[in-house]
């Protein structure tokens, strides 16, 4: 078989020169061992994955079966490497459907860890109902510092990483909040009747389950140490207005606060910078 290379076809770069063996790239000048990156794209919490863009013609030698020596590695390589990323991101839509609310994607989620607290699916975090959550709350991606572009595969990373965390998140929260409860009460001044049902002494984590209700989960456009920043917005018995605020950085509790501290972007940005 006699295989007919059109050398004007392919750019400088893939001709070799003179007495110097065949180049390992294509006629795009994608070297042979390396893998294009896939393009995702989520449209309307459905993630799509394109077409992977396949590299150039590959090398043909005279006298050779017309089949790239490279080709079987380099395709394996590609299904491995993109089928995990890709099965990764499936699994995050397959549970959060997001879509763009008007300045960010936000999508339904079940946290189960903080069922049986309060339900705080109303404006502001109030108060929704008058039977225990189901754990119910409303994930909302990047409400500052971010454009209205679908979500990429790294930031549904930090999504599923709240998901796969769920109970450890919880537990490192409320344990934050317990330590710091007692300088809030001391903060807000109830006394008597008001501090017995507003905010009463606790001495567990349990305890809060009558006082607090999250109402959504601010997962934002920054990380460390490829551990997101999350901001858990509740809320609470003792500031209807203001509302409870914990920022999490992975399993450690960064700041505790009103709603605003779960929701700001710079204070996750000056944590992330090692400011203090």
């Amino acid at each position: 078989m006699v295989v007919q290379i059109d050398a004007c076809r392919f750019t400088p770069a893939a001709i070799p020169l003179e007495d110097e063996p065949p180049l390992l790239v294509g006629a795009d000048r994608m070297e042979a061992f390396k893998i294009a990156a896939p393009l995702f794209e989520v449209v309307t919490g459905i993630l799509i994955m394109s077409a992977l863009e396949k590299s150039g013609p590959a090398f043909l030698v005279p006298g050779r079966a017309n089949r790239d020596p490279f080709r079987t590695s380099v395709e394996s390589a590609e299904s491995t490497a993109v089928g995990l990323a890709a099965k990764r991101a499936r699994e995050v839509v397959a549970v959060l459907k997001f879509h763009l609310d008007d300045f960010f994607w936000t999508a339904n989620a079940q946290l189960p860890s903080w069922a049986g607290y309060q339900t705080r699916r109303g404006a502001y975090g109030s108060v929704s109902s008058s039977a225990p959550s189901d754990g119910s709350v409303t994930v909302t991606f990047a409400p500052e510092g971010r454009d209205t572009a679908p979500l990429l595969p790294d930031e549904l990373a930090s999504v599923q990483w709240l998901l796969d965390h769920d109970r450890e998140l919880a537990s490192a929260l409320l344990k934050g909040l317990l330590a710091e409860y007692p300088k809030l009460q001391g903060l807000y001044g109830y006394e008597g009747a008001e501090r017995d049902e507003w905010m009463p002494d606790i001495s567990s984590p349990d305890d809060f389950r009558s006082l607090i209700g999250l109402h959504n989960v601010n997962v934002h456009p920054v990380t460390k140490d490829s551990l997101p920043y999350l901001g858990y917005e509740f809320g609470c018995s003792w500031d209807v207005e203001h509302g409870l605020g914990v920022l999490m950085h992975g399993l450690r509790v960064v700041k505790i606060g009103g709603a605003d501290t779960a929701i700001l972007l710079w204070i996750a940005e000056r944590d992330a910078r090692g400011a203090e």
